[in-house]
């Protein structure tokens, strides 16, 4: 089977969540690949598809480009873990239980926040930092940390 055809088998799955990791430049590509239409942006610049009733978000980092699509709404975001941040500074941001103790914590609180704040189409608000966060689910890909905000199992295709 084609990584095509896999993919829009996985996408018609009522309940699953599609991550599609590619490098930047093929990311739209693999997207269009799966048949579910045209992906325009809303004024708020959320992407949608224009010909179909599935979500998509989309995210990127360096040369690494993340899409992620499901029947109900989905946010995703990445960052690469190694990146120095000023952690104490950037935490006092967060819901006092959520507060990171070290780096590899800040990015699972903030890409968490990221991703959520996509699924819900409000972006990171003042009231998002400040509640905790909802469930949210990892990916790993070397240095690299994908959260993933809704519902359903994840299946992950690399097209690298």
């Amino acid at each position: 089977m084609s990584i095509k055809e896999n993919m829009s088998n996985v996408a018609a799955e009522q309940g699953k969540i599609l991550l599609i990791i590619a490098k930047k430049e093929e990311l739209h590509d693999a997207v269009e690949a799966l048949g579910l239409g045209q992906v325009e942006k809303k004024q708020s610049g959320e992407p949608y598809f224009k010909d179909s009733t599935y979500h998509i978000s989309f995210t990127h980092k360096g040369e690494i480009a993340v899409a992620a699509i499901s029947a109900k709404d989905v946010g995703v975001d990445i960052e690469n873990v190694t990146v120095p941040r000023n952690v104490e500074r950037l935490s006092r941001l967060f819901h006092e239980s959520e507060v990171p103790q070290s780096l590899y914590d800040f990015y699972k609180v903030w890409t968490a926040k990221e991703a959520t704040g996509k699924m819900l189409g409000t972006g990171i608000t003042s009231d998002l930092l400040k509640e905790k966060t909802l469930s949210v689910r990892y990916v790993e890909i070397g240095d690299y940390l994908i959260a993933v905000a809704g519902e359903g199992e994840i299946e992950v295709k690399e097209v690298l």
